[in-house]
């Protein structure tokens, strides 16, 4: 991670302009923490013309109302219950492999469990996870690709789209007929639901992505660290402090390192005017390596107390997942410590 840029930026222009990415660069926390937790008058998530609508890019009253229905579905009682199925196949992953004498441990631990769990939360058969895989990805990339006129990244991630909107389409008619204990079934079968079918069908897409690809790089993150500091690892093994661990990973190294705004009405951050139609681009990752509210911030410490970490955002668009993004990081993490 580039911290020594961050750390510069911080110190000589905590609010500077980008020609390359023709916006503001936002890298202190104060600053990136005053922006997220704006209603959206003042600072639109609704930054550019996305190709696939969802709750990240949008704002009151619509984000209100995806918001609100998700998180009455997606509760914290739900995780809790869904905590012995990823303890379950955490240590089916890692049994897979213990003893190996070599192992990626991404391909067998970190990219198929988070998908596996997505899977089971959304009620796609098992059989199914390994399309999924691929599909994110491709939301992934469609996601980002507005950020550039690539017409090639665009090309390539609308048919899998597709293909993977048609699946989700099935699977809620599916799940009318047969209903089961998942999300997916909670909302198609709600009377009182708030959402249209093009609207869930969305929300399925976006609960797929942010539900596999940030946890993959938050266990990808853990195990690097693992692999490079393992007095940290068998301390925190030791001690039982995986949640600390966990934590401090998210901090560390931020699987969305970078949150996009748009100026809505004229503003001055960090002494600079700001035009209304500007883009902010709130750097999440250097904002939890701000040497004024972490000292040593550049140091992975599970000894760390002080304010949160900007990870999972601020404000109204803070990650309706991550209870469950740290459930199954911590989970994970537990698993593998006696073997990696």
């Amino acid at each position: 991670a580039p911290f020594a840029w961050y750390r510069m930026l911080r110190l000589q222009a905590p609010l500077a302009y980008s020609p390359e990415f023709g916006g503001y660069l936002v890298t202190r926390y104060d600053t990136v923490a005053q922006v997220l937790a704006d209603d959206g008058r003042r600072f639109s998530s609704a930054a550019f013309a996305s190709p696939v609508p969802n709750i990240f890019m949008t704002d009151d009253p619509d984000h209100a109302r995806y918001r609100t229905e998700t998180v009455r579905h997606l509760t914290s009682r739900f995780v809790r219950s869904l905590e012995p199925y990823v303890v379950a196949q955490a240590a089916t992953f890692v049994d897979a492999f213990a003893g190996e004498p070599e192992v990626d441990l991404l391909e067998a631990l970190a990219y198929p469990l988070p998908i596996r769990v997505v899977c089971h939360v959304l009620g796609i058969p098992e059989a199914d996870s390994g399309a999924f895989h691929a599909w994110s990805a491709a939301v992934f990339s469609a996601l980002t690709a507005s950020f550039s006129s690539d017409s090639e990244s665009h090309r390539v991630s609308f048919p899998d789209l597709a293909e993977m909107g048609l699946y989700f389409s099935a699977l809620m008619d599916f799940r009318r007929r047969t209903p089961g204990p998942d999300i997916i079934s909670s909302l198609v079968n709600d009377p009182d639901i708030q959402l249209d079918d093009a609207e869930i069908l969305m929300l399925a897409i976006t609960l797929t992505l942010a539900g596999h690809v940030t946890t993959a790089t938050t266990l990808g993150t853990g195990m690097r660290v693992g692999l490079e500091r393992p007095d940290i690892w068998d301390s925190a093994a030791r001690g039982g402090r995986w949640d600390r661990f966990t934590d401090e990973v998210l901090r560390f190294e931020s699987a969305a390192p970078t949150v996009l705004r748009r100026v809505v009405t004229p503003v001055t951050l960090e002494g600079v005017g700001i035009d209304a139609g500007s883009f902010l681009f709130c750097h999440l990752e250097s904002a939890n390596h701000d040497a004024d509210l972490f000292p040593d911030p550049d140091t992975f410490r599970l000894d760390r107390d002080g304010p949160a970490h900007l990870t999972f955002g601020a404000g109204p668009h803070f990650c309706i997942g991550s209870v469950l993004a740290r459930m199954e990081s911590r989970v994970s993490f537990a698993a593998l410590g006696p073997v990696l």
